[in-house]
């Protein structure tokens, strides 16, 4: 998710015309996994949406802030 923004930073920083798109397209990401991901309503989240009960450290949450993004809460 932070590669996809990260590439919507270089297209505007280019000037390329469908750099939003591609924001877009991660906020969407974000707002999926922050649903889907979640285990259980615990503060860790899965390591696949499909395994519950287990437990994943997400390196988006930790690089964003270098980063400069807001992504994530």
């Amino acid at each position: 998710m932070l590669g996809l923004a990260s590439y919507s930073q270089y297209l505007q920083h280019r000037q390329v015309d469908n750099a939003d798109f591609y924001y877009n397209i991660t906020e969407v990401f974000v707002k999926y996994w922050e649903k889907n991901g979640q285990d259980n309503g615990t503060d860790h989240f899965k390591m696949q949406y499909d395994k519950p009960n287990s437990w994943s450290m997400k390196y988006n949450l930790a690089l964003q802030q270098p980063l400069g993004f807001t992504l994530f809460p």
